[in-house]
């Protein structure tokens, strides 16, 4: 029978393709890692040559995760942060970091049918870390507030902060199932156009406007008829599950909700922004054990799902 021993990449190639992975660049995992870029790029190589297998789609100037990569990575980054912990309890080290709590500044939508359904996992995980979710209504940055993470959409380009990337922004039409039985099927803008639009208009945030959405979409916008406009997208979310008509929904946050069958795509198209959500710290932030494992487990929750 084969052993661990003989199955598995050794320790040091696995710690080189968790910070690549969740760096998403060869050089800034080797910052992370106080090593040479050459030799970061030398171990994904031979990982990628032992396992017979691509772990990253290599772009211009950019690297992807290859589905592969995508599942090993969810293992590898929750198990790491797991073996840290477990290293940090059993000597003592983790006692004094973890009396302080870790804040994430966080969307009301995106902490509500997102972040709070996985909660128990994190705790079962680490269960000495506390955790405060602090909900944001703008870009908040990390240290106002008190706050020591948060989850942003936007480029990624924010000066003195590091950031992680999630998920690309993917924004659909969506509605509650009996909304979709009575009025649909949607297949067309003619059909949308008959249709009452919830409008979730931030006031603070730039986010995608059902506008925006049409145009993309190479569509017809309709008229102010019809329509209901809310300043909250957790509002304008329970609206559609109640009925009142079509909104604009944000994969993940979205996800669990059409997976449970309190809404439903509307539309057999959406629009990818380029866009995408990113976990943020302050620059050197995630030295701090308990913050660094809860920003690797993040990224692993995330990577898991990236499979839509």
């Amino acid at each position: 029978m084969q052993t661990l021993r003989g199955s598995l990449p050794s320790l040091n190639a696995l710690a080189v393709f968790e910070a690549s992975a969740r760096r998403l660049s060869f050089s800034r995992a080797a910052e992370d890692l106080a090593i040479t870029q050459s030799a970061v790029s030398h171990g994904i190589r031979q990982l990628e040559a032992s396992l017979g297998l691509d772990l990253f789609i290599r772009h211009h100037r950019r690297l992807e995760l290859s589905p592969e990569g995508e599942r090993l990575y969810a293992a590898v980054a929750t198990s790491l942060s797991a073996i840290a912990q477990a290293v940090d309890d059993i000597t003592g080290r983790s006692l004094a970091a973890a009396q302080r709590e870790i804040v994430i500044g966080v969307s009301t939508s995106m902490a509500a049918h997102w972040l709070l359904p996985r909660f128990a996992v994190f705790r079962a995980a680490f269960p000495v870390v506390p955790l405060r979710i602090q909900t944001i209504d703008r870009d908040a940055d990390p240290g106002e507030d008190g706050i020591d993470v948060v989850i942003r959409l936007g480029d990624g380009k924010w000066p003195d902060h590091d950031t992680i990337p999630l998920w690309e922004e993917h924004v659909h039409a969506v509605a509650g199932p009996a909304y979709l039985a009575e009025h649909g099927p949607l297949r067309d803008a003619a059909d949308l156009h008959r249709c009452q639009l919830i409008h979730y208009e931030d006031p603070l945030r730039r986010r995608a406007t059902w506008s925006e959405w049409f145009a993309a979409l190479g569509l017809p916008a309709p008229g102010p008829a019809r329509s209901l406009r809310v300043t909250d997208h957790t509002v304008a979310l329970q609206a559609a599950m109640d009925g009142q008509g079509v909104t604009l929904g944000w994969r993940p946050i979205i996800d669990d909700l059409i997976r449970t069958g309190r809404l439903a795509d509307a539309f057999p198209r959406h629009f990818a922004t380029g866009r995408h959500f990113y976990i943020v710290t302050a620059r050197g932030a995630t030295l701090r054990k308990p913050l660094s494992l809860f920003c690797d487990w993040l990224a692993a929750q995330a990577a898991a799902m990236k499979g839509w």
